[in-house]
């Protein structure tokens, strides 16, 4: 009899510790959820839902919100850089800045801006701090990394930069001049070239303005130009389709049936 008693305590302690074990790693998993979006197919669905606003689908006379969500969903996935990795920790912020910038149907040039710098580190580059790059896109953008030019160059080293003033030294690896200078021949902040000055990969021009194919600064492009990238555009955007090669400067997108954000979504 006793041996059955010692044996009964003995299974009620396992099922008590059993049950702890279970409370504390379901309030581990509570504390620590992990990311909301740990694929690229969760954030690119996530993105999608946030495009796919009430408003979009209405303004872009789509024919359901699924359609919508099912379009911009391959856009996403399509539109990662090469030779990237996601990374799930930027991609909560993505979603929430892509959401409040399409909630209206109308994109302006700050949302546009906010939309780049919170979605750009969801895919990382594979370079490490002092790796060689020429973009953004080849630094691991986790650490803060970001591709800081080498003085009168178009290439440099994946850095997390330091601002240096117009005037100042910009002779280390992780020194950057602030807009409207570059890192000239001299390793100084230069000012960057006027309109009607030459101008070049290693020569850019100021704010407004763009190197012309006659190798010169002149004004940007005004809306309704036909532009590659934002970077042409008087106004910063270039509005043009997920696959096109080209669009048109514009101040803000004013989502309609004839957009070409509406068009890729249809």
């Amino acid at each position: 009899m006793s041996l059955l008693i010692e044996c009964w305590r003995w299974a009620r302690r396992a099922s008590a510790l059993l049950i702890v074990g279970v409370v504390v790693a379901a309030a581990a998993c509570t504390l620590n959820p992990g990311p909301k979006y740990p694929f690229v197919s969760s954030f690119c669905e996530g993105r999608a839902q946030a495009e796919c606003s009430t408003a979009v689908i209405l303004a872009c006379a789509l024919p359901s919100m699924a359609t919508c969500v099912a379009n911009r969903q391959q856009i996403c996935v399509a539109s990662q850089p090469p030779n990237t990795s996601y990374d799930p920790d930027p991609a909560e912020g993505c979603v929430n800045t892509v959401m409040a910038a399409y909630a209206d149907a109308e994109v302006t040039l700050a949302e546009s801006t906010a939309i780049d710098s919170a979605c750009g580190p969801v895919f990382s580059g594979p370079g490490a701090q002092g790796a060689t790059c020429q973009l953004d896109t080849d630094c691991q953008s986790g650490g803060g990394l970001q591709c800081v030019l080498a003085p009168a160059s178009a290439q440099g080293t994946c850095q997390v930069p330091v601002m240096v003033e117009g005037g100042g030294s910009c002779a280390q690896p992780n020194e950057e001049c602030v807009s409207g200078f570059h890192c000239g021949l001299t390793a100084n902040c230069d000012i960057d070239a006027l309109a009607g000055q030459p101008c070049g990969p290693n020569d850019p021009c100021g704010v407004g303005l763009a190197c012309a194919a006659s190798g010169t600064c002149q004004s940007k492009s005004l809306d309704g130009t036909t532009c590659t990238s934002g970077d042409e555009c008087l106004n910063g955007i270039c509005n043009k389709g997920a696959t096109a090669a080209t669009g048109l400067c514009v101040s803000e997108i004013t989502l309609s049936p004839t957009e070409p954000f509406c068009t890729d979504s249809r």
